[in-house]
């Protein structure tokens, strides 16, 4: 069994299998809060709930089905969207977003 660590993490390698195969670019993963992670490299922006632009865009994710909840039922206190135009609500300020505390 595999030990989970804190973010940020490193997921590990994949090693080439035969000649012309490449192995899967190293991911970074951001936590969200309470057990759920994100990949950095998809992620364009976390911004504050605050602002009607944000609520509206929030608003328009949960509308098309894009919108994923990783409150855990707790407050909202940042938004991350990703380049697959999926928008993710997290608990956790942006700033412990980035420094990695849970």
């Amino acid at each position: 069994m595999r030990k989970v660590v804190n973010p940020p993490c490193r997921a590990p390698e994949l090693e080439a299998q035969g000649p012309g195969e490449t192995s899967r670019p190293v991911a970074e993963f951001i936590s969200t809060g309470y057990g759920s992670f994100v990949s950095s490299t998809r992620l364009m922006a976390i911004v504050l709930p605050d602002a009607a632009p944000i609520r509206r865009l929030v608003q328009e994710a949960r509308d098309r089905g894009a919108l994923i909840d990783a409150t855990a039922g707790r407050k909202t206190r940042s938004v991350l969207i990703m380049d697959s135009d999926q928008v993710i609500l997290s608990a956790l300020a942006p700033e412990k977003l980035l420094s990695g505390e849970d």
